[in-house]
């Protein structure tokens, strides 16, 4: 199943991860599909997110679509500032 994100004209965009020990201090900015494992304080701008199990995001998000891997900790996510 080809679960990548499609520009208009149809071509693949990349995925790019952010890992868990990885934490980054401003906005992120992806033309295609975002990850987040680790730590972002800012701003989330890109096609499709996913928060891994871990994530851990202080700022907010635009996205077209957000995933959360661990559905529970959406109201964490929410209090932090990310909103979809």
């Amino acid at each position: 199943m080809d679960t990548s994100v499609r520009t208009q004209d149809s071509s693949p965009l990349g995925i790019s991860t952010i890992g868990e020990e990885l934490t980054i201090a401003g906005d992120v900015t992806s033309k295609g599909e975002l990850h987040i494992d680790g730590h972002v304080q800012g701003d989330v701008y890109c096609v499709a997110l996913v928060l891994g199990e871990n994530a851990q995001l202080e700022g907010n998000v635009v996205a077209e679509d957000v995933t959360a891997l661990n559905p529970s900790r959406r109201c964490q996510w929410a209090l932090a500032g990310a909103c979809w």
